[in-house]
């Protein structure tokens, strides 16, 4: 049992040191630092056309592009979405088939909104609610200090058939010269001002001190070096619950080895208890002729004495100890009981 025991504790240690290893690697993988973004105001959407968009924006310094994050949900009620996310080197060199592939793709794959903690504003044709929705790209993908990259959504509809007459909204941005870029964003007369989606990007590692990111900071202030969002877990709660889960059950067989252990003593205690008190009699017996302890508490007997209703008693000096009652009613003495071996009437 303690062989298996200390096997257990070697294996679930191992298992430990594995999993902090990959939890490391996992957390230093997964770390974020923000780069590109525009101004966030949830009360300015836009309807999406046909459910695709384009969006250009630059990396500002050399590292990878980890993730992107979009403001955007749909009509009536945010509901949850589905289509594709490219991203292109440089700006669309021909618009008119930007939504199909060129030469110029760097990446593509599925993604899919939650439409958590939407905001949702009043429009001429209703309610359009958005909510911040982050894209975790599969794989990095490696960029340069300044390069040009543009991200494309297409066929995005929402992902419950009953909900494919709302459309897809999008949060719309002022134009800038210091950050953002060209955009399908429809452009009138009052539109001017709003060029652009609302949108963030996502560097793998931290900016050189001697770089500036331009443009302001996302609504809810966060800065670089934070956790990309979405479904992958921090160290801390990945090792701890291991690590409680690990001491429990240690806990537990330790519990069960002293139970066991215990239960074992007891039993040895008892067999052994009575098995020496067995010789002790058998011992004393024999010193006492077979009248010792163990024929006192076994064997021995006290004599009967019967005697007849009319017994009479001699004074002679005679001992009666042990007596058989006789025919014709006379009592007769054994040998064994008595003194004299006489015979009363």
């Amino acid at each position: 049992m303690a062989m298996a025991m200390a096997s257990l504790a070697c294996v679930l240690f191992a298992v430990l040191v594995g999993s902090m290893q990959v939890v490391v690697l996992a957390s230093t993988s997964s770390q974020k630092h923000l780069d590109e973004h525009t101004d966030f105001n949830p009360d300015v959407q836009r309807i999406v056309v046909n459910g695709q968009m384009w969006q250009e924006f630059t990396a500002h310094w050399q590292s990878e592009l980890v993730a992107l994050d979009v403001f955007m949900g749909t009509t009536e009620a945010c509901t949850p979405s589905t289509g594709t996310l490219r991203i292109l080197d440089g700006s669309p060199e021909d618009k008119k088939t930007v939504y199909k592939d060129t030469d110029q793709d760097l990446y593509s794959q599925h993604i899919q909104t939650s439409c958590t903690n939407p905001s949702c504003v009043q429009a001429s044709i209703g309610l359009e609610c958005s909510s911040w929705e982050t894209f975790i790209l599969d794989k990095p993908l490696p960029v340069n200090k300044g390069q040009r990259l543009t991200f494309v959504l297409q066929k995005i509809r929402p992902a419950q058939p009953e909900h494919f007459d709302r459309r897809i909204t999008m949060g719309a941005s002022p134009s800038s010269e210091n950050f953002g870029g060209d955009s399908s964003l429809p452009r009138g007369k009052t539109e001017t001002r709003y060029a652009q989606y609302t949108f963030r990007t996502w560097l793998g590692s931290e900016r050189p001190a001697d770089d500036v990111i331009h443009g302001t900071n996302p609504p809810d202030q966060r800065t670089s070096g934070q956790q990309v969002d979405g479904d992958r877990v921090g160290a801390t709660g990945i090792v701890v619950p291991i690590v409680v889960v690990s001491l429990a059950i240690l806990v537990v067989m330790f519990i069960v080895r002293q139970r066991r252990k215990h239960r074992r003593s007891r039993l040895h205690v008892g067999d052994t208890s009575l098995s020496d008190l067995r010789t002790k009699f058998t011992e004393q017996d024999e010193l006492d002729g077979g009248r010792g302890v163990g024929a006192t508490l076994t064997s021995r007997r006290h004599p009967i004495q019967v005697r007849e209703k009319n017994y009479i008693v001699d004074d002679s000096g005679s001992t009666t100890t042990w007596a058989d009652v006789t025919p014709a009613g006379s009592v007769s003495n054994l040998a064994w009981g008595s003194s004299s071996g006489e015979t009363h009437v």
